[in-house]
């Protein structure tokens, strides 16, 4: 199993459909950046209380953010460009989920 490294649209699209388990059970952790989970966790949404419990479950853990040192496009959030660029500098067995289609390019 490997470490999944999750942006914001992923995992809100998850919460939605009360699917937020369903990582946990694929991979051995679940990795956020700061950006990412200020962005996640901003408001009092459904989605942002299951979000906090899997934070409080420990199984997905925040990380902070990265120092970038690749060039990333402008037009990405802040919780795109800091997932991938963490992914970019972790040598480990690691996925990168992302939604947006830019990023994923």
């Amino acid at each position: 199993m490997a470490v999944v490294i999750a942006d914001v649209g992923p995992l809100i699209a998850l919460a939605k459909i009360n699917q937020l388990h369903v990582p946990s059970a694929l991979f051995i952790e679940g990795l956020i950046t700061e950006a990412v989970a200020d962005e996640c966790l901003r408001g009092q949404s459904g989605d942002a209380v299951l979000i906090k419990q899997a934070l409080d479950s420990g199984w997905l853990q925040r990380v902070d953010n990265p120092i970038f040192k690749h060039p990333l496009s402008r037009s990405l959030g802040l919780g795109e460009q800091s997932s991938i660029e963490y992914a970019l500098q972790t040598h480990s067995n690691t996925l990168l989920i992302l939604d947006d289609g830019l990023a994923r390019k």
